[in-house]
């Protein structure tokens, strides 16, 4: 959704009201069918909702963010004018999405006890490090607060936007922006991602990934390998890599 203001936010609020008791609780999806004919450039947004939840000072800049009373499933809805809206049950989606701390995900954590609340109070975060408890029903993230947010697929939530953390909270939803871009180290040769690289290596760009609900996870929307030898074509030759390689020999030093 691309607007601004409370009256987005209501309606993105009523929305979710609306998605998550169809969809929370199972895998669903409606819209295209086929994820790989998706237009790379559709947007999407994810949402977790949760009864309550606290937040603790780390003594780092960070916070510990825990929602418990967690929905068993993240609703993701896509940007018009595609219609894919569908449910990734909780575990997949926490172990597919990418939550690099290097450049980990923005979401606004909107605090209210009910949707069409005038009362609503909104953190803009980044988020990382995600522990789920499906036993507990809990699901804690490592949060950064963001003070100076200048995206777009958040914008909405602004007019909302509060710095202040209260220490524990009623209900709560959870909005996650699409999935990050991803830095990939182009290589001539296997690129071993836990021992060092055997061969040259090239440089390195930064990719747009992409949601594919089939397998609850965040892909680069392009092929990676192509745009290593598209961009380094003089030292890549036609043979640069940018993806952890399968076969790599656990014994290399």
């Amino acid at each position: 959704m691309r607007c601004c203001g409370e009256t987005c936010l209501r309606s993105s609020l009523t929305l979710v009201a609306l998605l998550l008791p169809a969809l929370s609780a199972c895998d669903a999806s409606s819209g295209s069918s086929d994820d790989e004919s998706l237009d790379p450039e559709t947007s999407f947004m994810f949402v977790q909702e949760a009864a309550s939840g606290t937040f603790a000072d780390n003594g780092d800049g960070t916070h510990t963010l825990t929602l418990g009373g967690v929905s068993p499933g993240t609703v993701y809805f896509s940007d018009r004018p595609e219609t894919v809206t569908g449910s990734a049950p909780m575990g997949d989606f926490v172990a597919g999405f990418d939550w690099d701390e290097e450049n980990p995900p923005n979401a606004a954590v909107v605090l209210g006890e009910a949707a069409d609340s005038s009362e609503q109070d909104t953190i803009i975060v980044q988020i990382y490090d995600p522990r789920y408890e499906p036993a507990a029903q809990t699901l804690t993230y490592t949060v950064r607060i963001l003070d100076n947010y200048d995206g777009s697929g958040l914008a909405e939530y602004l007019a909302q936007a509060d710095a202040s953390l209260p220490a524990s909270f009623g209900a709560v939803s959870l909005f996650i922006d699409d999935c990050p871009d991803k830095s990939y180290t182009c290589t001539q040769g296997t690129v071993c991602c836990d021992y060092p690289s055997l061969g040259t290596t090239c440089g390195s760009l930064t990719l747009g990934t992409c949601w594919h609900w089939t397998s609850a996870s965040c892909r680069v929307c392009h092929d990676a390998n192509k745009e290593c030898n598209d961009k380094y074509s003089s030292c890549c030759d036609g043979r640069c890599e940018s993806e952890c390689a399968d076969d790599c020999d656990p014994d290399i030093p």
